[in-house]
């Protein structure tokens, strides 16, 4: 299950984590910015495959398709988020 937190209009924080430890401790937590401009969803950084349904059902929750993402814009690399970033495309 991913969070969703509105930060300003058409302007979303999804936070996924993938395992919770019993200690309380998250053992992969992971976040991507959506922004929604004229109708159009584009995503700010990618995410670990690990993470990725969680995420691509938070889209969906939020009334978007996943195969209309527009855009995926990188703000850095981290290997394991931008192996992802294929197979975030339905």
């Amino acid at each position: 299950m991913a969070t969703v937190t509105c930060i300003a209009d058409d302007v979303y924080r999804l936070t996924s984590a993938a395992m919770k430890m019993t200690s309380g401790d998250i053992l992969n937590c992971s976040m991507v910015f959506l922004v929604v401009n004229e109708g159009k969803p584009a995503l700010i950084d990618t995410i670990p495959v690990i993470v990725k349904d969680p995420i691509l059902d938070a889209i969906r929750g939020l009334g978007y398709d996943p195969a209309n993402i527009s855009d995926m814009i990188p703000t850095h690399i981290h290997l394991d988020a931008h192996a992802g970033t294929v197979s975030q495309r339905p």
